[in-house]
């Protein structure tokens, strides 16, 4: 679940212009729907990746996040969402994030530096329990570090 900018959202403006605290609600977006100014995308393989708004009443704060429903169980499936409005550079990101399910992985996290196929990503995992920092090049993952 995503309450902020995760499993993949990257956040972006123009580098030269300062950019104040932002924060990201999805409380005006639809229930069942992606949120405006957003979109998804896929490395890896499998089925095509869903992401929506729903009501979660354990959320802090507003009880609307964004969660990611695909159940694909493809070992190379990484599922993202990208917040397009923002291009930034030397920012600081705060996610709130809950793991609800998963077979293969029960994570999220957030994607730097975002082109796509090309990105790092700082991935928390309760099936693992860990927290990796990975590169992605032309869609092929390598893990940096790992904690």
């Amino acid at each position: 679940m995503l309450a902020s900018a995760i499993s993949g959202c990257s956040i972006m403006t123009h580098p030269q212009e300062p950019v104040a605290y932002q924060a990201i609600s999805f409380d005006s977006t639809e229930i069942g729907r992606l949120p405006a100014n957003f979109s998804t995308t896929l490395t890896g393989g499998g089925e095509p990746v869903s992401w929506v708004v729903r009501e979660d009443p354990t959320a802090p704060e507003s009880h609307r996040v964004l969660v990611q429903e695909s159940s694909d169980d493809t070992s190379y499936h990484f599922p993202l969402c990208v917040y397009d409005k923002l291009v930034a550079k030397d920012v600081a990101v705060e996610v709130k994030w809950k793991a609800l399910s998963g077979k293969v992985d029960e994570a999220g996290g957030v994607v730097l530096r975002y082109t796509p196929e090309n990105y790092y990503i700082a991935r928390a995992n309760v099936l693992e329990d860990n927290v990796d920092l990975f590169k992605t090049v032309k869609g092929k993952r390598y893990m940096i570090e790992e904690v």
